[in-house]
């Protein structure tokens, strides 16, 4: 007689978790996977209460971004909101399963979704996915992948079914991924997760306070402009280094230990002067430009000794007219050291992220892709023009982007020459607050005013 008693559900190559905590409201920073998330957990109790198909249930996601905007966070908390097991994958795991082989691989990948739909309904997250390239004819190590992601795919769909298992994939760059993990049916939905907005930092930061210290530290949103740019790691790192600060000078935890371990360094009054004109300048410039929603500005040095300027970047239509704004607030900083100071710093310039090589990409991108250029050439170049911008710079279109670039410029100088008085007024208001919310720079910017010069 066959035994009916119910069988021990799988044990995988990977993690099984049983989270209750974060939930997906504990989330900020990530509404468009929020959404989803709250929409799948729904349909998943559906499911589990017969009303619908597991069919009618969206099969997965690719939830890719930054590192660290709490993309595996996020499994985690779907699986504490929908009551169900998790299993932490990644290719990582299933090549240290066993000896690596091949064999072993695979045999590691089909434990976990064997394991998964044991304890379905179940989550599956595979981390790190964009660790799986696509399959490239030429590649020497084709002989390797294309079975890696043919298994993947079969799991994915096809003739073995993973009732009651969803799987969500975590990378950095789903260009990297095979066009057929994503097709309808397998890893149907990519979802964006952004650095954390101005809104966001707060509610991250009291997540990974106390209570006692939240109800202590009393409001957040002043110090949290000081945190913009940092994603929810950093800010997880940024309360242990603030409680450890605190420590060793045996006290509670306050504002001002925060302050210590965001800026541990101080600038001289002369360069933290520079720096303060400097980031003035963006900001004055982008409120009279109509360039400054969710704008942030910070001196805080956090290393590298500038500052910071942050501006939304919004879905607004590419215009020329939209595009030249765009170069004169990039450019208004080093405007505002030329006409204050009477001189000007290697401040705008440096890696890929400083204002020159951001403006200079603007401007190829602007001829080369979008049509945007002063003359009559509408060649379109493709998007290898922006990985290796030193191929095309060159002949008539270096011209261009020079002659587009000192136009921006000019047109910086004259703004900042003209509204003066207004960028020494965001300058003193950095220095002593060390950081400026929009509202704030736009109050201090209010009118345009008379000239008052720095040259001595």
């Amino acid at each position: 007689m066959a035994d009916k008693r119910p069988r021990p559900p799988l044990i995988g190559c990977s993690p099984l978790l049983r989270p209750k905590s974060p939930k997906l409201c504990d989330l900020a920073g990530m509404s468009e996977l929020r959404t989803w998330g709250e929409a799948f957990a729904q349909d998943l109790l559906a499911f589990r209460e017969n009303r619908i198909r597991w069919e009618d249930v969206d099969p997965g996601v690719v939830v890719h971004g930054p590192p660290g905007t709490g993309k595996s966070t996020f499994a985690k908390a779907l699986a504490a909101s929908c009551e169900v097991p998790l299993i932490a994958a990644s290719y990582a795991r299933w090549q240290r399963h066993r000896e690596g082989h091949l064999g072993d691989v695979l045999g590691a990948m089909e434990l976990d979704f064997r394991a998964a739909e044991s304890h379905a309904p179940c989550i599956l997250a595979i981390d790190e996915l964009d660790s799986i390239p696509t399959r490239r004819p030429g590649d020497d190590r084709q002989a390797w992948w294309i079975p890696v992601v043919n298994a993947l795919l079969e799991r994915l769909s096809g003739a073995i079914a993973r009732q009651g298992v969803a799987v969500i994939g975590i990378c950095n760059d789903p260009s990297r991924l095979d066009p057929a993990l994503l097709r309808a049916g397998r890893l149907d939905r990519l979802i964006y997760v952004p650095m954390p907005g101005s809104g966001d930092i707060p509610q991250i930061l009291r997540f990974h306070l106390e209570q006692a210290e939240v109800d202590r530290l009393g409001d957040l949103s002043r110090f949290s402009v000081s945190c913009f740019g940092m994603t929810g790691a950093d800010l997880g790192k940024l309360v242990r280094d603030a409680r450890r600060h605190a420590r060793i000078l045996k006290r509670t935890l306050n504002i001002e230990d925060f302050y210590a371990v965001l800026e541990p360094r101080k600038r001289d009054v002369d360069e933290d002067r520079r720096v303060a004109i400097h980031e003035a300048g963006h900001a004055v410039a982008a409120v009279r430009l109509e360039k400054a929603d969710g704008m942030h500005v910070s001196i805080i040095d956090r290393g590298g000794g500038s500052g910071r300027t942050f501006i939304g970047s919004g879905h607004q239509l590419i215009t020329r007219d939209s595009f030249t704004k765009t170069l004169t607030v990039l450019l208004a900083g080093r405007a505002a050291e030329e006409v204050l100071l009477g001189s000007i710093s290697g401040g705008a310039g440096g890696g890929p992220s400083s204002d020159l090589a951001a403006a200079t990409r603007a401007a190829i991108d602007a001829i080369a892709n979008l049509g945007l250029g002063e003359t009559s050439s509408i060649v379109w170049y493709g998007t290898s023009v922006m990985e290796r911008p030193a191929l095309p710079y060159r002949g008539a279109m270096a011209k261009e982007v020079d002659v587009i670039l000192s136009a921006a410029y000019a047109e910086a100088r004259a703004l900042i020459t003209n509204d003066a008085t207004a960028v020494i007024a965001v300058t003193d208001a950095l220095i002593e607050r060390r950081c400026l919310a929009e509202a704030e720079i736009r109050s201090l910017v209010g009118s345009g005013r008379p000239v008052r010069s720095l040259v001595d």
